[in-house]
């Protein structure tokens, strides 16, 4: 069995860009991925102004914007209305809301880490503890050796489970079917978000074309799950030298465009957290031992946890009522998509992405 330690240690998404930093204060940091190669699955991510403050904050966010879309207007029909409302086209045009592929996100923050500090094939068996330290086991029949463990590994998150969270729950029986198709010639589709509910009777020809239009290996499909708000704000998302983040935190239903621009908003925040508990000066000359270097870390982690508990339980909560009024076939909901379902969704996605997940330090 081949043993390696580490600093830090964390799962593969978005949220690692903490790692980045953490690289850049002088920490040695390791990022495990189950996978063989970077994982490019999916296909774009609708990132809000909360999202590119976040990639602003590491130093990528002008570098993906000229490969993104600029998202100007949104839309939503239904059953209940037959025609889409457009009153929202002019207040979206006031925001930052670009479409950027999962794989331009991901190459470019891959790109921020030196060689080596993404280990592929690496898939987490199961987590022990010694002493300070956590044993991470792998498939392969290696261990590694962390003092701090941040678990950036999904909805069933190992890390997760090993907080004792409670597991991601259906919503409702729904599914996400996402794809993506190429128009060669051009289109003549406006960079804008169309939300179809109720069924094929609400939907527009040109959007029925679109769907025939994708290829069978250009679709995906998964149950959409969400973990409960309230097992967020009552339950461990940290404990000692663990946490999550993204998904392995908050994973929530699609339906405010939030799961990526939050993620993102975690991979910064504890970065920051990390970076500031770190940073502080001992009192006195003394030269610091690896049990105060802990107590630092675990008060970052601490940190960390106060700042995204509440603001993780929001953005769940308001993703699965947003959820529940769209499917919802009560004639009085039928009323109420009629009337307010445009100006409540939207007002609503607009008041998440006004969160500023602040600034990084580097001294």
């Amino acid at each position: 069995m081949s043993t390696i330690s580490s600093p830090l240690l964390l799962g593969w998404t978005p949220t690692s860009l903490s790692d980045g930093h953490s690289l850049k204060l002088g920490v040695r940091s390791l990022v495990l991925e189950s996978s063989d190669s970077l994982r490019l699955t999916g296909y774009a991510l609708t990132l809000w102004p909360n999202g590119w403050r976040a990639l602003d904050a590491v130093g990528v966010g002008d570098n993906l914007r000229e490969k993104s879309v600029r998202i100007i207007g949104y839309k939503v029909a239904s059953q209940d209305t037959k025609v889409p409302t457009s009153e929202a086209d002019v207040n979206l045009r006031k925001l930052e809301i670009r479409c950027v592929r999962r794989k331009d996100l991901l190459e470019s923050l891959e790109k921020e880490l030196p060689q080596g500090t993404i280990r592929y094939s690496s898939k987490v068996v199961s987590i022990e503890e010694s002493a300070k330290f956590k044993l991470i086991y792998l498939a392969d029949g290696s261990l590694v050796r962390t003092k701090v463990l941040i678990g950036c590994d999904g909805v069933n998150s190992k890390v997760a489970n090993w907080l004792a969270l409670e597991s991601p729950v259906s919503a409702g029986g729904r599914s996400s079917i996402r794809g993506i198709v190429e128009y060669p010639d051009g289109h003549v589709f406006e960079p804008k978000v169309h939300t179809y509910i109720g069924g094929v009777l609400a939907m527009h020809q040109r959007v029925l074309d679109v769907v025939e239009r994708t290829e069978l290996d250009c679709i995906s499909y998964a149950a959409i799950k969400y973990r409960s708000p309230w097992n967020v704000l009552l339950g461990n998302i940290v404990k000692d030298n663990v946490c999550v983040a993204g998904d392995a935190l908050h994973p929530m239903p699609p339906y405010t465009s939030q799961g990526g621009g939050s993620a993102l908003e975690d991979g910064v925040i504890l970065a920051r957290c990390l970076s500031e508990a770190l940073l502080t000066k001992q009192r006195g000359n003394m030269k610091e031992t690896d049990d105060e270097d802990y107590v630092k870390m675990e008060n970052g982690l601490k940190r960390y946890s106060q700042e995204r508990k509440w603001r993780s339980f929001s953005l769940i909560s308001i993703a699965y009522v947003v959820g529940w009024i769209q499917g919802s076939d009560s004639k009085v909901m039928g009323f109420l998509r009629k009337k307010f379902l445009a100006r409540f969704t939207l007002g609503t996605m607009v008041r998440m992405a006004q969160f500023d997940c602040g600034k990084l330090v580097f001294t």
